[in-house]
């Protein structure tokens, strides 16, 4: 089992609601690898943002930029996977250390060629490095928390790790912004490499004796070429993922859309804020009170009809005003969901392939919404904002069907 995490003390009952967040907290070493991560994680959020500006502003063309900072994308989608497994195989120390470095090499190469006027194909060859590069740093900081802490906190702690992807993602691109804003696109570029390199250089002091021959069960699975594939959990996660995804995608196509509809297409930022800190607080909630959604098994479904639930009442709404705490409410169970799945994989992935698995359920979510951003915004100009919602809302239905269907894989024995 790839939890190697001590067992409570005889008769202890495990803290719920703030205490158990203290507990977790209190934890030697968690305070170091949740800041760490977050800060090494912020250019992932600050780039894409970034980018777009930095190249705006240098050739006056959004194509541009759009073609760009896409490179980016590929390139982490196309790494990340196989970075992992080089951690499973490896170890985690040396491939943080220097796919941080390069990656933030990347960037400040973008902006030093960018500034004298280097074509797009060179400035996007650039971008599939820095992409590329950027290491799986979430799937290491969650199997940290599984050495971190006792089995009865592991909940607790993988709703601190969607936590701090919540705050990534609402933080970084607002940071960005900010930087542009108030001095310049290219110094928001040079600051997120910046503290890609810190943070890469930071955690990859934390994190030793995780991945290589030396953190894999004794007598856990040979090595198989297909690596965390080919366990029945992870591709179940795989798929759900992708649904996952394509439901966070079609609200973010919705959102802009619905401002668009009411005069003013920049409120879909606010609205995604608002997703973004009803996941928060509804992680936060889950992390305190696992429990009441039984089994992690269980949890998967249910959560995931509730995703579909919670978007339904943006249907009804016809008012800017109204729409924030619709979009909240639409936002709320995606922190949990990740924490179910998360514990899902500690439980039954093995040490040798946690890596790579965690990798791979992240990339399911990003690619879902990628598609699902591509093949809803045509809908969006034939049929209107509520046809995103309505393919938002559908989705998770679906994925709670395929969750049904693989729950066998859910209940598996550890590995």
């Amino acid at each position: 089992m790839s939890s190697d995490n001590s067992k409570p003390a005889e008769g202890s009952q495990p803290a719920t609601g703030l205490g158990a967040y203290r507990e977790v907290m209190r934890t030697p070493g968690a305070w170091p690898i949740a800041i760490a991560s977050l800060v090494a994680r912020m250019p992932n959020a600050m780039a894409g943002v970034a980018l777009v500006l930095f190249l705006h502003e240098e050739t006056g063309s959004f194509a541009w930029a759009g073609l760009v900072t896409g490179a980016m994308v590929l390139g982490m989608g196309g790494t990340g996977p196989l970075l992992a497994r080089l951690i499973d195989r490896r170890g985690a120390r040396v491939v943080l250390l220097s796919g941080g470095l390069l990656a933030a090499a990347a960037l400040v190469a973008i902006f030093a060629l960018g500034r004298a006027g280097a074509g797009p194909g060179v400035l996007a060859a650039l971008a599939v490095v820095a992409g590329g590069a950027m290491p799986p740093i979430g799937s290491v900081a969650r199997r940290r928390w599984g050495g971190l802490v006792p089995a009865e906190r592991l909940p607790t702690a993988y709703a601190v790790e969607a936590i701090l992807l919540e705050i990534i993602f609402i933080a970084g691109p607002a940071l960005a912004g900010l930087l542009a804003g108030v001095f310049d696109a290219g110094d928001a570029l040079l600051v997120a490499a910046a503290i890609g390199a810190v943070g890469s250089v930071w955690i990859s002091t934390l994190v030793g004796g995780i991945g290589g021959p030396g953190d894999a069960d004794a007598d856990g699975p040979e090595r198989h070429w297909a690596g965390a594939l080919r366990f029945p959990l992870v591709r179940l996660l795989l798929a759900t993922g992708l649904l996952m995804g394509a439901s966070i995608g079609a609200m973010e196509i919705a959102m802009p859309a619905f401002g668009a509809d009411h005069g003013n297409a920049a409120l879909g930022g606010p609205y995604g804020a608002a997703m973004g800190i009803g996941s928060l607080l509804c992680g936060a909630i889950y992390g305190a009170r696992s429990a009441f959604f039984g089994s992690p098994g269980r949890a998967l479904i249910t959560l995931t009809i509730l995703q579909g639930l919670t978007v339904l009442p943006m249907l009804a709404i016809d008012g800017t005003a109204a729409m924030f705490p619709a979009a909240l409410l639409a936002g709320s169970f995606w922190a949990p969901m990740n924490t179910v799945r998360s514990r899902l994989i500690q439980a039954r992935v093995d040490r040798a392939n946690a890596i790579e698995a965690f990798t791979w359920d992240g990339l399911a979510e990003t690619a879902g919404a990628s598609i699902s951003i591509a093949a809803v915004g045509p809908l969006v100009a034939s049929q209107g904002w509520r046809a995103a919602v309505v393919v938002a809302c559908a989705i998770p239905f679906l994925g709670a069907l395929v969750a049904f269907l693989g729950r066998a894989s859910t209940a598996a024995p550890p590995a």
